[in-house]
């Protein structure tokens, strides 16, 4: 790149040119500054979420391990219970293979080293998988940044010293092979220079203000970036490890200890889980084998911190938070509450229900008025009620617990109020985050989460449904959708959230809950999510979901890049398209274009611009 400082006389259109100037390193310092808060934001987070995983591995490992081995109970015991026999083989080997992948993956870890907080890449690898443009890219952007940022070229000890540092992020990003990075460094790094200063000068200022324009996108864009990072859960519990050790307390031991204890605990689910196994497997024989039980009445962290990727480890932490200190009395109520769901289990999908609306001072939907409460009370007590347990409607239930919930004004102002279900008891919301830490109790978390998003009719398989609700894309824009449960179609979609909806509110539940998988995409410097239900998962090719990423992504933005030349790799290997997503192990792409002279970062730009622009 020629270096051509502008020669500045007078009159109007040289005041512009200074004025454009002027901005332009205003600007360029401005995106400088931010461009490594984030960067230094993500090395933070990213080294905090291996040093936070190694403390945790052991206990986490056996939480996963136990969670498997109920999944599989309770898979079985759900399919013997609403499957007819002639499914039973065929639903029973899925069952079975999830089971089988799990102990695979628990055994593969069992033998991985700790991860490390710089992970080394091996650029010979990394070479061989680069194609040759981009090879040439990569080293033609280096050797024009290192002729303009070596440290021997500096005039002063402070352009020494700066020079330095940025050689530094250059080096690295070479060293790694992210031409992406790179290629946004070079981009974000020119001021008011030109590379033709002979040009007339309207031409010149023509450029300049199309700089100048770029350059106030990709500042909003980088402001987006760092609130997506500081939103994100592993920044919250950073920034509570953070303020703990300001006053000399290791929060990650305090969680560690806690997580132990809850692994104890978590061991007599297995038992639960195995005799409501039986209880079942009687019924199914009993009932006669081929004949339905009717109910009644009906790997190391990613070099690029990615917040989308799976952060169940992160979120128990911030959910042993909310619970590690709680009072005798409330863990009292919890054991009250793990007790009805042997019992008295309509008395715990309404607590639970009550525990849901709390989340959100205004009605979610499904929990709204009172005849949509009723109606799912009565839902659940049809679908998944137990001969050995007493049957109650939504009224016997409310009595039942009116010391506890009730229905009635959630919250009123001045001007506004709103009804619904609220605990009575100031301890009954800690209560039940405490008594969700128990298999029994979130199997019927599950249930009541299947039941919150509409009730309507799916085309597609012709049968009704309470949709289930999640976001189609997550990261760039909230593109949201209700999707039937039965054959994964999408029922609507939308951007505008409907005030505090059940995706907003209740989102990271239903990612827990594993009613919702999330699959990222690595596009640039940023990640895009995907959410998918199991039904999906089974079903979808990475062909398909390549072509639905495609479609929400690149097609819905008018970007000029064509599904062919949109490939997805994880590592340095490209996924083949019809693999199916139940087969594989991770959950993450990194996405690539190929055969085009558009660039992954520009196309990043883009789509943010006119995300940000979409409703001007």
């Amino acid at each position: 790149m020629k270096r051509s400082a502008l020669i500045l006389g007078g009159g109007p259109d040289r005041e512009r040119l200074r004025e454009l100037v002027r901005r332009l390193e205003e600007r360029r310092d401005a995106i400088g500054e931010l461009d490594l808060a984030i960067e230094t934001l993500r090395e933070q987070l990213g080294s905090f979420e291996v040093a936070y995983r190694n403390r945790l591995a052991s206990e986490h490992a056996l939480m996963k391990r136990i969670a498997s081995y109920v999944r599989v109970l309770d898979g079985w015991a759900n399919l013997l219970t609403r499957r007819p026999g002639k499914d039973v083989v065929r639903e029973g080997a899925r069952v079975d293979a999830r089971r089988a992948r799990d102990v695979k993956q628990s055994e593969a870890a069992k033998k991985k080293e700790p991860l490390r907080a710089e992970v080394l890449v091996d650029t010979d690898t990394l070479a061989e998988s680069t194609t040759a443009s981009r090879e040439s890219e990569l080293k033609g952007i280096y050797r024009r940044l290192a002729r303009r940022f070596h440290p021997d070229l500096a005039r002063t000890e402070e352009e020494r010293l700066q020079s330095g540092h940025m050689m530094a992020r250059i080096n690295n990003l070479y060293r790694t092979r992210d031409l992406e990075r790179l290629a946004a460094l070079e981009e974000q790094t020119k001021g008011g220079e030109l590379d033709d200063d002979d040009l007339p000068i309207e031409q010149q200022i023509a450029l300049l203000e199309n700089r100048l324009n770029w350059f106030t996108t990709v500042l909003a864009n980088l402001e987006d970036e760092r609130m997506a990072l500081e939103n994100s859960v592993t920044c919250q519990l950073f920034r509570n490890v953070e303020q703990a050790a300001a006053v000399g307390r290791d929060l990650v031991e305090e969680l560690r200890v806690e997580l132990e204890s809850r692994v104890q605990r978590a061991y007599g689910d297995i038992s639960d889980a195995a005799q409501r196994l039986e209880r079942y497997v009687s019924s199914y024989n009993r009932d006669g084998a081929g004949q339905e039980v009717a109910p009644k009445g009906g790997a190391a962290i990613a070099r690029l911190f990615d917040p989308y990727a799976d952060k169940s480890l992160v979120r128990l932490g911030l959910d042993e938070l909310a619970t590690a200190r709680v009072s005798k009395s409330a863990r009292e109520k919890a054991d009250r509450i793990e007790e009805m769901a042997d019992v008295e289990p309509t008395l715990l999908r309404l607590v639970l229900m009550t525990y849901a609306a709390d989340q959100s001072p205004f009605p979610l939907a499904g929990l709204a008025s009172y005849e949509h409460i009723a109606q799912r009370v009565a839902y659940l007590e049809e679908e998944v009620a137990s001969e050995n347990t007493p049957s109650r409607t939504f009224e016997e239930a409310l009595v039942e617990l009116d010391t506890f919930v009730q229905f009635g004004v959630k919250s009123a102002t001045d001007r506004v109020a709103y009804a619904g279900l609220r605990f009575v008891d100031p301890e009954g919301r800690t209560a039940v985050a405490v008594a969700l830490q128990r298999a029994k109790v979130r199997r019927e978390m599950a249930n009541v989460l299947t039941v919150l998003g509409d009730y309507t009719a799916c085309a597609a398989c012709k049968r009704e449904v309470y949709a289930v609700p999640l976001y189609k894309t997550r990261g760039l824009d909230d593109l949201r959708a209700s999707v039937c449960p039965r054959c994964g179609s999408t029922l609507s979609s939308y951007w505008m959230p409907k005030g505090k909806d059940v995706q907003a509110v209740l989102n990271p539940t239903y990612l827990d809950y594993e009613l919702v998988s999330e699959w990222s995409f690595s596009l640039a410097h940023l990640s895009v999510a995907m959410q998918l239900l199991p039904v999906q998962v089974e079903k979808m090719t990475v062909g398909e979901l390549k072509k639905r990423f495609f479609e929400d992504t690149f097609e819905r933005h008018q970007i000029e890049v064509t599904r062919g030349q949109v490939a997805l790799y994880q590592g340095d290997r490209k996924v083949p398209e019809r693999t199916r997503l139940a087969e594989l192990d991770e959950r993450g792409f990194v996405v690539r274009f190929e055969d085009t002279t558009l660039r992954e970062r520009d196309a990043l730009e883009l789509i943010r611009h006119r995300i940000r622009n979409r409703f001007k």
